[in-house]
Formats: structure tokens, sequence, C-alpha cells
């Protein structure tokens, strides 16, 4: 049975991850993939951040959202090691959040991949004594190419409107 509990960062002002069961009917998540869980009567998308604790009342899992971990476990290292030497709790943005609620998850899934690819690479040009400005540079092209490779696919354009105009 503890094999089958979570522990989970939601996007909330608290320096702790919550347990949850996940049913049998739900694949087990890996650590690092979203899933949505009941939290103070709404559900909330959060991240598994490794196995949790097994406690008589536990809720359960609603969905798990990713088949594939979108964040690797050593920037979960990394945020973990962060939150506890800077007292800042591992966490989604609320804004974040909130602004991409509405997007497909299919679009959701390439927005976190860019951002953490977006984020190691402007680390490594500046490990590389890269100007602060050209990084910044580099990497709003390099966001600038995701963008459009992201509205070039049918899926974000409704279907009644027949696709991108011209």
């Amino acid at each position: 049975m503890s094999t089958r509990v979570v522990a989970v960062a939601l996007p909330l002002p608290v320096q702790q991850a919550f347990s949850y069961r996940v049913p049998e009917t739900l694949p087990l998540p890996e650590r690092g993939a979203r899933v949505l869980v009941p939290f103070a009567g709404r559900r909330v998308i959060g991240v598994v951040t490794g196995n949790g604790e097994a406690v008589e009342r536990l809720k359960d899992v609603v969905d798990v959202l990713d088949e594939v971990p979108l964040i690797a476990p050593p920037l979960l290292d990394l945020a973990a090691w962060m939150a506890e030497h800077y007292l800042a709790p591992p966490k989604i943005s609320k804004e974040l959040s909130r602004r991409q609620e509405h997007l497909p998850p299919h679009v959701r899934a390439l927005s976190w991949k860019a951002q953490n690819r977006l984020h190691l690479r402007f680390g490594r040009l500046l490990a590389r004594r890269l100007q602060r400005n050209k990084a910044k540079v580099a990497i709003a092209r390099e966001l600038c190419g995701f963008v459009w490779a992201l509205l070039r696919t049918q899926e974000c354009y409704p279907t009644s409107t027949g696709g991108a105009a011209s």
C-alpha cells in the first residue's frame, strides 16, 4: 500500500509536500510528473516529488497528467536543496498555473519543456562567460523559434477558421 502513496508539491505558500494515495485504476506517476489532486474543496495541479508518507486518512489523486515527467529529477533535487537552503517552498507559481489553465495539455507540456530548456541554456551561456545581455538575446531568439513552431501546429487554431491567416 505504501508504494502507491506519493508526495505532491502544490502551488501554495507552504514549505511542505502533501501525501496522496494513487488509486489502482491510475498509473503510478514518476517523480517530476504533474498530477491533479483535491485540496481545500478544489482541484489543484501539483508535481510529484517522491514517495509520500502512508497515514490513515489520505485523499486520492484524481488524475495523472503526464506519462513522462516534465521536471527532471536533478531539477527536483536542486529545487529541494534551494527550498531548504533559502527557506523557499518548491512550487509552481499561482500566476503561471492560472494563465495555463485554459491551454490544451500538449501546449502546456511543450511550454514546460521549453521553459526548462531555455533556463538550462541561459545558465550554460552565462557559465561560458557570455555577456548577460547577449545571453538574453540568444534566449529571446530561441523563445521566438519555439513560439513560431508552436503557432505552426494545427492544434493552435480553431477548426472553424480553417487555420492560420497568411
